[in-house]
């Protein structure tokens, strides 16, 4: 069904968001991983996006990457906290 949302507006970062976490629920990392890279093209303040990643390098034993993905989801928390 997200596939098919892709299919009819591939400009929705969420969408791209969701077909990652799908990705990465079913442990295809290489596929979750452009998924979010895709969603933060498309909307570079959503942190959530950068936590998934660390996530994803963490499962693959990448933690200098994990680690520079949650330090950026935590920027990005914090710039869109003092937005409000």
């Amino acid at each position: 069904m997200l596939k098919k949302a892709v299919e009819l507006n591939n400009n929705d970062y969420s969408i791209y968001h969701w077909l990652g976490c799908d990705y990465f629920e079913n442990k295809d990392f290489i596929n979750a991983e452009k998924m979010f890279k895709k969603s933060i093209e498309l909307n570079i303040n959503n942190p959530s996006n950068y936590q998934w990643l660390g996530r994803i390098y963490m499962e693959n034993k990448d933690f200098n990457k994990s680690e520079d993905y949650f330090k950026q989801a935590i920027k990005k928390a914090n710039e869109n906290l003092s937005k409000k």
